[in-house]
């Protein structure tokens, strides 16, 4: 990695830190702007360190962070527009999805060696738990069961995608963005409790925590590839 990683880093989670601070204190522009910084810079720094930014793979790996940006754009305004929920969720949905193809890698036949498909099965598991969690709570609306069950089928399909990339690229790479994927589906699980199930005034920690730090490793990991 090249020399400014370290101030990269240590910037990203500046801005981060600050973002929940601001929550907290209820300084909404500050908590605006600060979210708003945090995938754009993620996309510089990949582009940055991709040898060919114009290739079919890392392009979608640029879109899925654009997406991923346009949901934490309209996600922010939730609280006093909650007609912005579909919208967010469609931008993470399409982010999920293209991470699938990026994840990707090796064969079916790979995928069903023990140690792959144990995990993969433990994983449907939580997602089957937490779908019913959610389809359970009293608080969901009907029209939104089969949205939150596609949204779920995309994280699931991620977390399975990112296995497969074990011995296809190098311990490093798989180790960040399979840590990466991993957080990520602490933040859904997180606001989902908390959209669907139990509001708690924390969940802004929980959830936005685990998610800039998983989409910083999921990047970096990418790039390490």
């Amino acid at each position: 990695m090249k020399k400014y990683f370290v101030w990269f880093t240590v910037i990203f989670y500046v801005i981060g830190i600050i973002n929940l601070v601001f929550f907290y204190t209820n300084i909404n522009i500050g908590k605006y702007i600060t979210l708003a910084c945090l995938m754009p810079m993620l996309a510089y720094y990949f582009f940055s360190e991709c040898s060919n930014a114009r290739e079919k793979r890392n392009v979608l790996i640029l879109l899925s962070i654009l997406f991923a940006w346009f949901g934490d754009l309209t996600m922010m305004f939730l609280p006093v527009c909650p007609a912005m929920l579909i919208p967010g969720l469609l931008s993470f949905l399409v982010t999920h999805i293209m991470y699938v193809f990026i994840f990707s890698e090796g064969t079916l036949k790979e995928m069903l060696k023990p140690a792959k498909l144990l995990i993969s099965l433990l994983f449907l598991a939580y997602g089957i738990f937490l779908y019913t969690t959610v389809y359970n709570s009293p608080t969901l609306e009907v029209g939104m069961r089969i949205p939150v069950l596609i949204y779920t089928l995309a994280i699931v399909s991620g977390l399975i995608a990112s296995i497969s990339r074990y011995g296809k690229v190098n311990t490093k790479s798989f180790v960040l963005v399979f840590a990466g994927v991993l957080l990520f589906l602490v933040s859904d699980s997180c606001l989902a409790i908390n959209r669907f199930v139990n509001p708690f005034y924390w969940h802004y920690l929980p959830t936005m925590a685990p998610y800039f730090t998983g989409q910083f490793l999921i990047v970096i990991g990418l790039a390490e590839e």
